[in-house]
């Protein structure tokens, strides 16, 4: 990233990106920008107040700054475009105070004489009332200055903005990575300030927080826009097109295929059953599609067909095969989706969309018995569709590899025992993820098989010094910390 501060000034920041100019923080910084230009940078009588401050550039500044602020009283930005936004309009001006230290150069000591003199005098010489709204200023050092307009940036300017806005930014790796971090601030913030923490920079982002959200709780999951752009200029995962039948993992179906237990369960011969019907669609129109915020419209119209035929069959012939529970089967039913989803060529909000359509067009009205939709989804990136899809189809099939490593002269037990640290690996993964929801329900599903100390004093009497004994270990993030550690 740029060590040059200036480079991400708001009036930078829309040179490169014109979306920008349509936000209502550039809006209210141009206003009042105007405002301030015509100031007249006019000497106090009172020179007393400014004992302590010894850079006559500093003390110019606020005087000017002070003469500004008094005018702002006679503002009236009712009649503006920028009125819907006034309950953030002390977060802007903050905002626009924030890039005025920047472009005037302000070092560290600077900035921290100017705060303590703003928060010294905020009921007198200093005081800032906007929009009627008196503004508190916290003493924040240069340093989160920077964290809190960075933050500003991210969530004023791309949180609500069309997703297409993103392709723009993933151009420019150094701008990218300056609104990753924004968002990584973001999220920070959120668990730091929520938890009860008291500090002068907490103080202002609950305030902005609050302000934003009009005093609703945000929930703590990812939205959709904020896993695309955590996962834009990673090297993911890139999922090839593989044509079986099953859905299932390749590698973990051809050591099922060697013991020929592969199609003996359920889960198998339901994901057959999905396959025969995939598609089997008429012709596509998609024109319906187009009042939603859809990048890869096709794909999701594709899908959503697909989901249409399986529903219409649902009641009949899906919702209670092989004398399964219709919540056994519908969770099936999102796990083989899940596995298409991989090969698609969409984001995580097109996915997001293709769960809310799901929903709104075969499910909100519908008369049938059994209705199946995923509830929990919560804008799984392709990374997650697929660790989510790799745990769940191995804990269906446990039973039948237990039963095969019971067996004496089994002869695909090291094979087993490799794929299970794998797994195991893979839920300790799964298990340090920052975000609650993401695998919640595959935790639980794992838990519930072994926990029971009896399972794991089974699997490493099989499986010996693989570590699968200390999966549940709260004292190691990773499942074998001494391999690590190995020279």
């Amino acid at each position: 990233m740029s060590n040059n501060r200036k480079d991400f000034i708001l009036t930078k920041l829309a040179e490169k990106y014109t979306f920008i100019k349509e936000s209502d923080l550039y809006k209210f910084y141009q206003k009042i920008d105007e405002l301030y230009k015509v100031v007249n940078n006019t000497e106090t009588n009172d020179t007393s107040i400014f004992s302590g401050i010894g850079d006559p550039d500093v003390i110019s500044f606020l005087i000017k700054l002070s003469n500004f602020w008094k005018g702002l009283l006679k503002q009236d930005f009712s009649g503006d475009d920028i009125a819907k936004s006034k309950t953030r309009h002390c977060a802007y001006l903050k905002y626009w105070l924030y890039d005025k230290f920047i472009i005037n150069g302000f070092n560290e000591y600077d900035v921290n004489m100017i705060s303590d003199f703003l928060k010294k005098n905020k009921h007198g010489y200093m005081t800032a009332i906007i929009s009627k709204n008196l503004c508190n200023f916290y003493k924040l050092s240069l340093k989160y200055i920077l964290k809190m307009k960075n933050l500003y940036d991210y969530y004023e300017l791309l949180y609500d903005f069309d997703i297409k806005n993103y392709d723009d930014i993933s151009k420019d790796k150094e701008y990218l990575l300056y609104f990753k971090n924004g968002l990584d601030l973001y999220k920070n913030s959120k668990i730091l300030c929520h938890s009860g923490k008291q500090s002068e920079y907490c103080y202002e982002f609950n305030e902005y927080s609050h302000a934003y959200n009009n005093g609703r709780a945000k929930s703590d999951t990812l939205s959709c826009k904020e896993k695309l752009l955590s996962s834009l200029y990673k090297k993911d995962t890139t999922f090839a097109d593989r044509r079986t039948m099953n859905t299932i993992d390749p590698g973990f179906y051809e050591l099922l295929k060697k013991d020929s237990i592969v199609n003996g369960t359920k889960l198998y011969k339901f994901y057959e059953l999905l396959e025969k019907h995939y598609g089997v669609s008429t012709t596509l129109n998609c024109d319906y599609l187009d009042e939603y915020s859809i990048k890869e419209k096709s794909v999701i119209c594709e899908l959503l067909e697909v989901v249409k035929n399986i529903l219409e069959k649902w009641d009949d012939t899906y919702a209670k095969y092989g004398e399964l529970n219709p919540n056994k089967t519908c969770a099936y039913l999102n796990y083989w989706l899940y596995d298409k989803l991989l090969y698609k060529d969409t984001s995580p909000c097109d996915i997001d969309m293709f769960y809310y359509l799901w929903y709104k067009l075969y499910i909100d009205k519908s008369q049938r018995k059994y209705k199946c939709y995923n509830e929990k989804y919560y804008g799984f990136t392709k990374g997650e569709l697929d660790n989510k899809k790799k745990l769940f189809d191995f804990l269906e099939y446990y039973n039948s590899i237990k039963d095969k490593m019971k067996e004496p002269k089994d002869k695909q037990k090291n094979n087993y025992c490799s794929y299970l640290k794998v797994i195991f690996e893979l839920y300790k993964e799964m298990e340090q993820t920052n975000d609650p929801h993401t695998y919640k329900d595959e935790i639980e599903l794992f838990r519930r098989i072994f926990f029971d100390n009896k399972e794991l004093h089974f699997l490493e009497e099989k499986c010996p010094d693989l570590c699968l004994g200390l999966v549940f270990s709260d004292k190691y993030k990773t499942l074998c910390p001494f391999e690590k550690m190995a020279p």
